[in-house]
């Protein structure tokens, strides 16, 4: 935006100064908006992280592809490359637009309740909207629990990879 006024918060590295956080400030009554890049993690319906911030999601934020192409909140997985606009209001931020630039690949981690475990001998389960699997005999902590003692209802945090919309567990930590 061509004579806009910013605010850049970051850290310089002895070469280049590394933008961290960019507010745009046009109009001072309203609230500052600040745009985050980073891969998403911990996608739950109300909000995700990005970039170590939460950021909420509401029924206004409008979800698109890199080509602008609509989107919706089902495309915003754990493992994706995004870019967000979001306001600050009373030190929370919340998404205005999330935008989807690359789909989930790569390692990711999230935590939530889990579902849709049907019994123990089911290896597929949501985490969150996050489907997992734990088909390749993952590290549980604490070390006295096991697989087994996945069950519905139950905080987890899994950490591995993620490949067509699937985490592959390699860590799996009881809350």
């Amino acid at each position: 935006m061509k004579g806009a006024g910013v605010k850049v918060d970051g850290v310089y590295d002895g070469l280049a100064f590394i933008a961290e956080e960019i507010q745009f400030t046009n109009n001072p009554s309203d609230p500052p908006t600040f745009a985050i890049d980073g891969i998403a993690s911990n996608v739950q319906p109300a909000s995700v992280v990005v970039d170590g911030k939460t950021i909420a999601l509401t029924p206004a934020t409008v979800y698109k592809k890199k080509n602008d192409a609509a989107a919706k909140f089902e495309d915003l997985k754990n493992g994706a490359k995004v870019e967000i606009e979001a306001v600050k209001v009373n030190g929370q931020l919340f998404a205005n637009t999330v935008t989807i630039k690359e789909p989930a690949s790569g390692s990711a981690s999230v935590r939530g309740i889990v579902s849709e475990r049907a019994n123990d001998t089911v290896m597929e389960f949501l985490v969150g909207s996050q489907r997992v699997s734990v088909g390749s005999s993952p590290q549980i902590i604490p070390a006295n629990k096991t697989l087994a003692d996945i069950k519905n209802g139950i905080d987890l945090e899994v950490e591995g990879t993620i490949s067509g919309g699937l985490l592959t567990a390699t860590n799996v930590k009881f809350r």
